[in-house]
């Protein structure tokens, strides 16, 4: 039995097909080189015939599926009988998210906290006056500088999400980032989280929700809901690039098939893996690097699903490095200064260095609980991490294992193998491009070390 999954959005598109049990997954923008592309109707059939998939007829429209729907059914633990939570920024017909509990479906077009992130990004001149997707990524980073005007708060706060679009208005176009700027945001961002809440007040607490949509990716949100009890089911795919996994799945779930593992998930990209694996001396060799406060790019295996590095298309620095953030900045990311970057720890010592113990997908901000991580601390304390262990990536578990015997300390920086504004390198090509054009340090593809 085969059922494929196409995944075809305004961006981000992608094809999920199950063949006999087993799962194949590719992202149009890993292979064309363009961040979010759009993929022409062509690349689908070119990847059916590269899984050896004939296909008779070719048809858009029967069998499209609302595309929150799809957004909740990419969740590995979604059922019918699921309580799921979709908030994005535009999907089917408009509508900009999606309640689901107790069976009942409740769509709303309302002005989105997704939306509104977008907006202030124009604003500040992130996307050259157009909306762009990496707007609201980008001042999720700037929120923390901000400080919260509450009286404004309580004016707004029965308003929202109406009022959401006043505040960004008078935000208006702003010469430079200054503090009332950023205060101004830092305002606008606790009336967004009031807006989520008042979404979900549907849900009953004591059962777990799935959690989707373009809006999952905020870390800050979602350990506050954390916090505040909610038990989110979130997986790294939430945003539109895991569109085509929902429809696969939903299409299995309508055929009467088990669903079934993604065979050495979140790492399922179709993409060019190396041919080798990195020895222990060559995982001894990076970890030396990076022990002497080298920038080192790491090619293993398949590339994560999802838009962060997870731990096989990394570029990896020591989280002690002085002015590390401005270093990587400078010779590598070339991203705004306000933005902080994640990292990675070995999972059995999560604890002593961030307040979170399990995150293996990076969707929750923790507290930094060691002084010495200042490159990945940002700028409120906290860090975006990653909990590695054994099973889920027995090479990045061994090199941070390997780190920690020279520096004591288990944890490293992690951001994704790529440039500012680029999708993270699908080819070994793209990976070697990238370390020539660059002052990254030194580069592992497999067993293969580039200096």
């Amino acid at each position: 039995m085969i059922v494929a999954g196409i995944g075809k959005a305004h961006h981000d598109d992608s094809i999920c097909v199950y063949i006999d049990g087993e799962v194949k997954y590719a992202k149009y923008e890993r292979e064309y080189g363009v961040k979010h592309a759009v993929a022409p109707d062509e690349w689908y059939r070119k990847k059916l015939k590269e899984w050896s998939i004939g296909m008779v007829d070719w048809a858009m429209g029967p069998d499209q599926i609302d595309h929150h729907l799809a957004h909740a059914w990419s969740n590995s633990e979604f059922t019918p009988e699921s309580q799921a939570f979709v908030l994005d920024g535009y999907g089917t017909d408009g509508y900009t998210s999606m309640t689901y509990a107790n069976g009942v479906i409740h769509r709303s077009k309302e002005f989105s906290p997704a939306i509104c992130f977008n907006y202030i990004g124009v604003a500040l001149g992130f996307s050259n006056g157009l909306l762009n997707l990496d707007n609201a990524g980008k001042v999720m980073g700037l929120v923390p500088y901000g400080k919260p005007d509450w009286e404004l708060f309580d004016l707004y706060k029965d308003l929202v999400p109406n009022a959401l679009r006043t505040l960004v208005n008078k935000l208006g176009t702003p010469k430079e980032i200054t503090q009332d700027v950023m205060d101004d945001i830092a305002t606008i961002n606790e009336l967004c989280f009031q807006d989520v809440l008042n979404r979900t007040a549907v849900f009953d607490k004591s059962k777990p929700i799935i959690y989707a949509g373009g809006c999952a990716l905020n870390v800050d949100w979602n350990r506050r809901l954390m916090d505040m009890g909610y038990d989110l089911r979130i997986e790294p795919h939430v945003y539109d690039g895991g569109l085509s996994i929902g429809c696969m799945r939903y299409g299995l779930n309508e055929l009467g098939i088990e669903q079934p593992q993604l065979i050495n998930f979140p790492y399922v990209q179709d993409d060019e893996a190396p041919t080798s694996t990195p020895t222990e001396e060559t995982i001894a060799q990076v970890a030396e690097l990076l022990a002497q406060g080298k920038i080192v790019g790491w090619y293993q295996g398949h590339g994560e699903v999802g838009p962060r590095a997870l731990g096989n298309r990394s570029i990896l620095m020591s989280p002690t490095t002085a002015n590390g953030k401005n270093i990587l900045n400078s010779k590598v990311k070339h991203r705004e200064w306000f933005r902080p970057f994640g990292a990675s720890v070995k999972a059995d010592k999560a604890s002593e260095y961030f307040d979170l113990a399990h995150n293996p997908y990076m969707l929750y901000t923790a507290k930094v609980l060691d002084s010495r991580l200042k490159s990945v601390t940002h700028v409120d304390g906290t860090c975006r991490h990653q909990t590695v262990t054994q099973d889920s990536n027995p090479l990045f578990y061994t090199l941070l294992d390997r780190f920690e015997l020279l520096t004591g300390i288990p944890v490293l920086l992690n951001t994704s193998l790529n440039l500012g504004g680029k999708p993270i390198a699908g080819t070994i090509a793209e990976a070697v491009e990238l370390f020539n054009n660059t002052e990254m340090d030194a580069l592992c593809v497999g067993d293969k070390i580039y200096v």
